[in-house]
């Protein structure tokens, strides 16, 4: 971390071999063939670190990162975008698992700071690209986003058959439960 007067520590990586995947926010569940992140240390984490500060990388460092259930914790969102873009490659890969907002999940868990839904990732999309790029003012991390699915239960399972997931997402509470977003980054 961080102090006056020092830099902060910058991991090297030019050691490893194949593409470099991170799992931000792994804790106990990091996948197979990924780097671990997390702010604690634990089986598993390779790399300590908090996503509300400058992440301990050099700039395009990694082929891929995944963020499961992470960025809900998170101070500022548009910031750790920002970072995660600058760590990714041109064209790097991120996944991202979010709870949905209307989801019980959401507000449960004290340390969530917020709640997404299908658009919410549309600001760091090119003006015009999706339906709410234009909020993308806040921030220069740009994204290609490739997809985005509303993960829920068997009734928004149900509901998605006869076409009727548009109703579910808009007025039914806790029926989708997590969006997960698929997205490139855009240098």
């Amino acid at each position: 971390m961080a102090t006056k007067g020092r830099k902060s520590k910058i991991y090297r990586l030019d050691h490893l071999k194949g593409p470099l995947k991170v799992d931000l926010g792994s804790g106990l569940f990091k996948p197979e063939g990924y780097l671990g992140l997390d702010i604690v240390k634990m089986k598993g984490v390779d790399f300590i670190a908090d996503l509300n500060k400058r992440l301990p990388f050099a700039d395009n460092s990694f082929d891929e990162v995944r963020a499961r259930f992470v960025i809900e914790h998170v101070d500022n969102v548009f910031f750790t975008m920002e970072e995660i873009h600058r760590i990714l490659k041109p064209k790097g890969k991120l996944s991202i698992f979010v709870p949905y907002a209307c989801s019980f999940n959401t507000y449960a868990d004290l340390q969530h700071r917020k709640g997404f839904n299908e658009k919410s990732f549309d600001a760091f999309t090119e003006t015009g690209e999706r339906e709410y790029s234009w909020h993308n003012y806040y921030t220069t991390a740009r994204y290609y986003i490739d997809s985005v699915d509303l993960e829920g239960g068997r009734l928004y399972k149900f509901l998605k058959i006869f076409g009727l997931d548009g109703i579910a997402n808009r007025y039914l509470n806790n029926v989708v439960a997590t969006v997960h977003v698929e997205m490139r980054a855009r240098k």
